[in-house]
Parts: structure tokens; sequence; C-alpha cells
């Protein structure tokens, strides 16, 4: 029996269509804002470490002598001057776990597509969709990922996501029972 017509109703039946709440996940996908940690000299500082700063004191390629300069700490009655120190630098990401389950279960779709015949004009429609989807820039800027968990908050609560997750499970049931022998099923 073919998985043709399921998989394809999984993709466009349903009221949201799934096809439909990918498109409105692509036009509003997730964002969280990640803190990254670059070392900077003191001309690029934007917002100091704290935290930081005590591995800085250990690291002398960090550190010169005061001299004439402000003094940042003293050890050891010598003055020493931070030359580069920890910065914290916000930024918006689209890289998250919800972002990336969508991109994987996209993926399983289009894999499952492949297989079926372009001349019936539903598959084509869908894997264009499907692939315009994956070309979308926050899902190509997110990287591919083998294994994806479906715990996160945001699949859960967030209905549009929700409605992939729950297109996600009802895929991979049709892949156990196409894969399943016929004896086993019955």
């Amino acid at each position: 029996m073919s998985n043709t017509a399921p998989i394809l109703a999984l993709l466009t039946d349903g009221r949201p269509a799934l096809l439909d709440v990918l498109d409105r996940i692509a036009a509003h996908p997730h964002r969280a804002i990640q803190v990254d940690t670059p070392v900077v000299s003191l001309e690029e500082l934007t917002e100091p470490d704290t935290e930081g700063f005590l591995a800085l004191v250990s690291d002398a390629s960090r550190l010169a002598p005061a001299g004439d300069r402000p003094t940042h700490f003293r050890q050891g009655g010598r003055d020493y001057f931070f030359t580069h120190v920890v910065d914290r630098r916000r930024r918006i990401t689209l890289d998250t776990p919800p972002n990336r389950f969508v991109r994987r279960v996209l993926e399983q779709f289009r894999d499952a597509l492949a297989a079926m015949d372009d001349a019936d004009e539903a598959v084509g429609m869908a894997k264009r969709r499907v692939q315009a989807l994956l070309g979308h820039t926050f899902l190509a800027d997110i990287p591919r990922s083998t294994k994806v968990s479906g715990e996160h908050v945001v699949l859960h609560k967030d209905p549009h996501y929700r409605r992939v997750m729950e297109a996600s499970v009802a895929l991979a049931r049709l892949r156990t029972q196409a894969s399943t022998p016929q004896k086993a099923r019955a």
C-alpha cells in the first residue's frame, strides 16, 4: 500500500493545514536571546562580563604593568591594567530548539515525499512547498541536526509548533506502519 495519500493528508488536511502552519512559523519564527562572551580589547568593550575578570587575572597575556595608565588592580605590590577583557554581547537568534525541530520535521517530510511520483500534481506541489520552506532564510541558517528534542515548552504551548509536533508523531507512525511486515499488522 502506498503512503502517498496519508503523507499528503498530513501536510494538507486539518485545520489549519500543516503547510499553512509552517508558513506562519516561517513568518514569525521562535526567537531567543543568546549571550556571547568574547575576549576583546578595552576599546571594543561594550558591557564587561564581571564574572570573567577573575579568569583574566591569571592570564598574563591579558595584563600589562599599569605604569602611568589607570590601574585596574594591584597584586604583589605592582599595579596592572587589563589589555583585554571579557565582554557580554547579546543577540537575537533563530537557532532555537523549536526551530531545529521544525527543520528536522520538514526534512523528514521532504525525504518521505522524495519517493513519490511528481506526476501527481498534489505531490509536486507539496514537494515544492516543503523545499521552499527549507530554503527560507531562518531555516537555511539553522544547522542540520540529526537528533532534536520535543521537550521544549514552545513545542507544547505554541499552537503552531504543537501542530508540527503532532504531524511529526503521525509521520513516525506512518513510517513504522510502512516498515512493519503485513503479518505483524494483522
